[in-house]
């Protein structure tokens, strides 16, 4: 790197942007606004550095007017002379931090789901707080030559720059002396800014023992679909396979939808292959992160194991494992793509493999398979530990729900209640019976300022009713939940219990809060209510019982996917109630709906084939487009409304604007110009 070195510890200053080589950079600019829909800026390499850069290093580039101090991502080198471009000035690490194909995964998503470029960044990439550049202003030579004796402002600027040894950050130096004043010292030549940037740790490399190679081929299809098994069982299969792929000299990644099974599945690995293994569950330190890569680069990683956060690193894997399928659709880290998606785009033009495992796999991969012939191997569910219990007098807790937590005074209760605030819903008390949009067939949501029943998707409106059109019965009736409700009725029953709840009105947010609670049930816990987040203790817990006290309202959800949730919601209590010999109670109006009929059936694709053909006649995914504009720019509607085709839906609500289509094409203009300000979330198969 050219410039010079000055006092202090682990620091290098770069001063120059001369002697450039004949390579240029497009770099990608980490942090700047999310404004432009490619934030790629071009640079000349110094020839110090022509030997290191390469794409997907990060480097140290001046950016703007005030050549201020950036990091980004290289993303294509080219040969020619940049004599009218800026220098980078140095890597930010000499590590590769993503390859070619993963920055093709990034900017395909970025094209295709109007997600800007930065956001993807974040969720894919451990940046991280990775090595400092700083800006330093350091005098020139001959400067007491370029100033006067009556300029007494700028003397004591220069006098205090020397008063630090000739050299201070900038932003100390702007807390005395004005920006003006600084920049008039540095354009008659008396100052210049300058770039401390600090030096890589020195890594011990780790000393492993050869391995046995075999190179035997990996004999897996490149797509195939482990379903049936619980995640212990499948854990089994994967280790077998892990061990296969090291021992034939290749490479291997697990993604979970969690970072709790992380842990749990390193746990799980022989010591064998933990030896070559490494967590990557979201950002980390500087230490681990140099350490990672440096593990990459000479070889001795064989496995990383990690969130979604993991996927695209640069391990030039021969195999990835992506476990719990079924869990990514939930996944907000993803935005709005589906692993599937992801995961495909990634093995592209590779020679890698892939593995799904769920215990049922989502409707998404079902579809996918059966339009792709990817391989299953299926075993058949169990699901032998469930039963449904009808609450036909919609009580809060039905006689035999009070009987199950009577009878089992010496095991853990797990209740499962949806937070209150979402929305109410008009149901028949003496039939079950539902008021839904005849145009999307999800329920109505009643609205006091309206005094009516509303399509929170396509804004039909209705007035409300005393008799039910099914049965004739005159019990029409509000329907609307809360966690804390139940804990109190709880309490009152079961005084000699101690409950708890655990949702968001009770953590706030805190995990700090959520993990004291956690910890002080499993010490001393009987009875826990809450929301989703009660699902990741059921794996610390055996022989447990878990109660769907209200699984009604999530089903009756406003949104076109309702039934989608519940059954995988359903289905991952399951799993986890197989692997710790447990048992799990729905109590619902809706004994015979479609979910609890495959359910009681052993037969999950009577569901899935249901769920489709409803689809189908309402025109949802994947029969069409769904799209979710959040925080619209409402100076847009007329534009919105002239490109709508006459097949397509458009509804407005508020600042949200939701659309079916079958071609998204027509509106990318407009997503282009608003999705910067607005999230657009898109669903399709």
């Amino acid at each position: 790197m050219v410039g010079r070195d000055t006092p202090g510890k682990n620091s290098t200053l770069s001063r120059s942007l001369n002697h450039s080589s004949n390579k240029i950079v497009d770099v990608l600019i980490e942090d700047i606004p999310l404004k432009s829909d490619y934030p790629l800026y071009s640079f000349s390499v110094p020839v110090e550095l022509e030997d290191e850069i390469d794409v997907g290093k990060r480097v140290f580039v001046p950016f703007g007017k005030g050549n201020r101090l950036k990091k980004g991502i290289v993303v294509n080198i080219s040969e020619g002379r940049g004599d009218n471009l800026k220098n980078i000035f140095g890597l930010v690490s000499k590590y590769k931090i993503i390859d070619e194909n993963g920055l093709r995964v990034l900017f395909k998503l970025k094209d295709k789901y109007y997600i800007p470029i930065n956001s993807l960044l974040k969720k894919f990439i451990p940046l991280g707080k990775s090595k400092k550049g700083e800006e330093f202003i350091v005098l020139k030579d001959g400067y007491e030559n370029k100033i006067k004796e009556n300029e007494k402002r700028k003397i004591d600027c220069v006098n205090f720059i020397l008063e630090n040894d000739g050299s201070i950050k900038l932003n100390t130096l702007k807390k005395f002396f004005s920006t003006n004043l600084i920049k008039n010292l540095e354009n008659r030549g008396i100052i210049e800014k300058i770039y401390k940037i600090e030096k890589e740790r020195e890594i011990t490399k780790k000393d492993y023992k050869n391995i046995s190679l075999t190179k035997e081929e990996i004999k897996i299809p490149d797509k195939l679909i482990i379903s049936g098994l619980n995640y212990v069982e499948r854990w089994k299969y994967y280790v077998k396979k892990l061990d296969d792929v090291i021992k034939s000299g290749n490479k291997a990644k697990v993604i979970f939808p969690e970072r709790i099974y992380v842990d749990d599945f390193y746990d799980f690995l022989p010591d064998e292959i933990k030896k070559f293994t490494y967590k990557v569950t979201g950002e980390f330190g500087k230490k681990i992160r140099e350490d990672l890569f440096q593990g990459i680069e000479d070889g001795y990683v064989k496995l990383i194991i990690g969130t979604a956060f993991s996927l695209l690193l640069p391990l030039n894997e021969k195999l990835i494992i992506i476990d719990m399928e079924d869990r990514f659709r939930n996944v907000e880290e993803l935005l709005n793509v589906n692993i599937y998606e992801i995961v495909s785009d990634y093995i592209e033009r590779s020679d890698k493999k892939v593995i799904f495992g769920a215990y049922f796999p989502s409707l998404n991969l079902t579809l996918k398979a059966k339009r792709e012939n990817i391989e299953i191997k299926k075993e058949r569910l169990h699901l032998k530990n469930i039963k449904i219990i009808y609450n036909r007098e919609d009580l809060l807790i039905t006689p035999e729900i009070k009987n199950v937590i009577n009878k089992n005074k010496d095991k853990k209760i797990f209740i499962f209640y949806p937070r209150k605030g979402y929305f109410t819903y008009f149901l028949c008390d003496e039939c079950g019976y539902v008021e839904k949009c005849p145009n999307d067939g999800v329920p109505l949501t009643y609205f006091s300022e309206k005094n009516k029943l509303v399509c929170k998707i396509c804004g039909f409106e209705k007035n409300l009713f005393d008799f039910c059109p099914v049965c004739g019965g005159i019990t029409m009736k509000f329907t609307s939940p809360g966690t804390e409700r139940v804990k109190e009725r709880i309490k009152k029953i079961y005084k000699d219990r101690n409950v708890y709840q655990l949702d968001e009105s009770i953590t706030g947010g805190s995990k700090k809060k959520r993990e004291e609670i956690e910890k002080e049930f499993m010490q001393k816990g009987d009875i826990i209510v809450g929301t989703n987040m009660i699902l990741p203790l059921l794996r610390k817990v055996n022989d447990f019982i878990f109660v769907f006290l209200n699984i009604d309202f999530v089903l009756n959800f406003p949104e076109y996917d309702s039934f989608e949730n519940v059954f995988y919601l359903i289905i991952r209590v399951l799993e986890e109630s197989e692997i710790k010999n447990s048992k799990v109670f729905i109590q619902t109006k809706f004994p015979k709906n479609i979910i609890f009929e495959s359910l009681n059936q052993k037969n999950p694709y009577l569901f899935l084939n249901e769920e489709l053909k409803r689809r189908k006649e309402s025109k949802f995914p994947p029969y069409a487009k769904y799209i979710t504009i959040e925080n619209f720019d409402l100076s847009y509607t007329e534009s919105l409304k002239k490109i709508k085709d006459n097949e397509d839906e458009i509804y407005f609500e508020d600042n949200v604007v939701k659309i079916k289509t079958k071609n998204i094409d027509r509106y990318k203009e407009i997503f282009d110009k608003i999705k910067f300000n607005s999230r657009i979330i898109i669903k399709e198969f």
